[in-house]
């Protein structure tokens, strides 16, 4: 298993969702904004193994380093390239366009687009320079409409031998609405959204 993992994309497309399952699967960590890690590895804190960080992009509004801000402080902690996991989270654009307005990340949808495109272009360039670093792509829409076949194939992959289905106990899928509002111009209220 590995010591670390950093989990980014773009707004809307699963950071927090796949760093919650990290946590449940026994990660050190927190999906939410704020984060201990972002203060505790500068700090020089202990930082318990394994553990998750994440960052959607932009962060706080502007685009970010994921190298300066995720990759060299861990680094700093002594791991190296085998003991690093990156995920990167991935999610149909439309959806997550119309999700990151939503929650007020961005203006509009074409707003929304352009971040998503930046976002990915800066992660992959980042992760061309850090052969030894491991990635794997993470589909949001996969683990939201499959979440009990998709989550003990992702935790096998990443080492976990403690997977239960009570990690995919909450998941729904969040991307119903949002293809509704694609197909009829409008949000569909169903069972799944009224979570």
């Amino acid at each position: 298993m590995f010591d670390a993992f950093l989990v980014v994309g773009g707004e809307s497309t699963g950071t927090r969702l796949v760093t919650e399952v990290l946590i449940a699967l026994g990660c050190h960590g927190d999906s939410g904004h704020k984060q201990r890690l972002d203060t505790d590895i500068d700090k020089g804190e202990d930082i318990p193994m394994p553990f998750v960080w994440r960052r959607s992009m932009p962060h706080q509004k502007k685009f970010v380093s994921i190298q300066h801000e995720l990759i060299e402080p861990v680094f700093d902690l002594g791991l190296d390239g085998p003991d690093i996991c990156i995920l990167v989270t991935t999610r149909n654009w439309l959806c997550a366009a119309s999700s990151a307005v939503r929650a007020g990340h961005a203006h509009n949808v074409g707003h929304a687009l352009a971040n998503l495109e930046q976002a990915y272009v800066e992660i992959f360039e980042t992760l061309s320079d850090f052969h030894k670093i491991k990635y794997h792509l993470i589909s949001f829409d996969f683990l939201v409409q499959r979440p009990t076949v998709y989550l003990p194939y992702i935790a096998k992959q990443l080492g976990f031998d403690n997977y239960s289905d009570t990690v995919a106990h909450d998941i729904y899928d969040a991307n119903e609405p949002y293809v509704w509002e694609t197909i009829i111009g409008k949000r569909q209220e169903t069972d799944s959204t009224k979570k």
